[in-house]
C-alpha cells in the first residue's frame, strides 16, 4: 500500500553477491489519444510532466527472460482510460497484473487508485497522493492479490495508460517520482537515496520466484531516504516510490 506517510515498514536483510546488470526491456510506446470511461470524462490528458528515469545499460532483454515475465504476469494490448471524478475500471479477464502511467490534476485534493477483488475487497492502493500526481506504478504483482477492478477516487481530471509488466523499464540508476522497473541480474546491493517531495520513499521488490512483494529499502515514513537495498536474483519487478529525485546505485 502507498500512503502519504508510512508509519511502519517491513525490514528485510537478504544475502548479496556482486552485481550483474543486464539490459533494458522494450521502451514504452508513445501514448495515443485517451479513451473516456466516466461521466464528465475528457479525451485529452492533463499537461503534467511524467516521472523520469535515466538508464545506463544497452543490452536487450533475453527472449527467455521476457517469456518469464509474460508467462507469470500475462500479456494484453496497451489500453488507455481518462476521466474526471471517481469511477471503476474493469481489468482484462485473467490479467491480474500490469503497470500504469498515471497523471492527475487538482492541487490540494486526494487522489487514490485502489485494487479491488472480484468480491469487492480493497486489496491495495498503488497510488495515494494529495495534489497533482504523475508517475508509473504496478498493480497485482504478487500472488495474494488478484484484482479484477481498479477504482479511481478523484475530484479532478486523470489519465491512465495500462501496459503488461514486461514492458516496464530496465532497472535504472536514477529518476524522479514513482517508477516501475525490471531486474534480471544476480543478487546485488544498491544504495537508495531519495530527496524532496512530501511522500515517504521506499524500494519494493517482487521476484518472480518468490511471487511476493517485500520492502527492501525505506525512509521509515520520512520524505528523504538513504538506505541500502538488498536485491534478490532476478527476474523481478522493482518499484521506487519517491516524491522527488532519487538514485539507486
Amino acid at each position: 500500500m502507498r500512503p502519504r506517510l508510512l508509519t511502519a515498514v517491513l525490514a528485510l536483510t537478504l544475502a548479496t553477491s556482486s552485481a550483474t546488470v543486464l539490459g533494458p526491456a522494450p521502451a514504452r510506446a508513445a501514448d495515443p489519444a485517451q479513451a473516456t470511461v466516466t461521466a464528465q470524462a475528457s479525451s485529452t490528458a492533463p499537461a503534467t510532466t511524467t516521472a523520469t528515469t535515466t538508464t545506463t545499460t544497452t543490452t536487450t532483454m533475453p527472449a527467455s527472460v521476457r517469456k518469464q515475465y509474460d508467462d507469470h504476469y500475462g500479456t494484453f494490448p496497451t489500453f488507455f482510460r481518462s476521466g474526471t471524478g471517481s469511477t471503476s475500471i474493469p481489468l482484462p479477464p485473467g490479467k491480474r497484473s500490469g503497470i500504469l502511467t498515471v497523471t492527475a490534476d487538482r492541487a490540494g485534493k486526494d487522489f487514490e487508485i485502489q485494487e479491488i477483488s472480484s468480491t469487492g475487497v480493497h486489496l491495495d492502493s498503488p497510488v495515494w497522493a494529495t495534489g497533482p500526481y504523475s508517475g508509473h506504478v504496478a498493480y497485482g504483482t504478487d500472488s495474494w492479490r488478484a484484482p479484477s477492478v481498479l477504482k479511481v477516487i478523484a475530484t479532478g481530471h486523470w489519465s491512465l495508460t495500462f501496459r503488461p509488466v514486461a514492458e516496464a523499464l530496465p532497472l535504472t540508476s536514477s529518476g524522479h517520482g514513482d517508477e516501475v522497473m525490471l531486474y534480471w541480474g544476480a543478487a546485488t546491493s544498491r544504495r537508495f537515496v531519495s530527496k524532496g517531495g512530501d511522500m515517504a520513499c521506499l524500494v519494493r521488490e517482487t521476484p518472480i520466484a518468490l511471487d511476493y512483494e517485500t520492502i527492501v529499502a525505506s525512509s521509515g515514513g520520512h520524505a528523504e531516504c538513504n538506505a541500502t537495498a538488498h536485491l534478490r536474483k532476478g527476474p523481478s519487478v522493482i518499484q521506487v516510490n519517491s516524491g522527488g529525485d532519487w538514485t539507486l546505485r
